[in-house]
């Protein structure tokens, strides 16, 4: 008699990071980078337009944001 195993794989959905600069050649850069790394990437380019998406209820697992914008 055999034996059946079931498994169950569940795939994990990728990390949501959101990178928060005023130079559009650095987002571009690092967004870009990070996509190529199987991440979910949202961009914003002040710290306004960051904390709107915060308060519209987006959430993130890391936010990578330039501290001298």
């Amino acid at each position: 008699m055999t034996e059946e195993t079931t498994t169950l794989e569940t795939a994990a959905s990728p990390a949501r990071l959101l990178v928060v600069d005023d130079e559009e050649n650095i987002v571009l850069t690092i967004s870009e980078v990070l996509r190529l790394e199987g991440y979910e990437v949202s961009v914003a380019a002040s710290g306004r337009e960051a904390a709107r998406r915060l308060d519209r209820g987006d959430e993130y697992d890391l936010i990578l944001t330039d501290l001298h914008m």
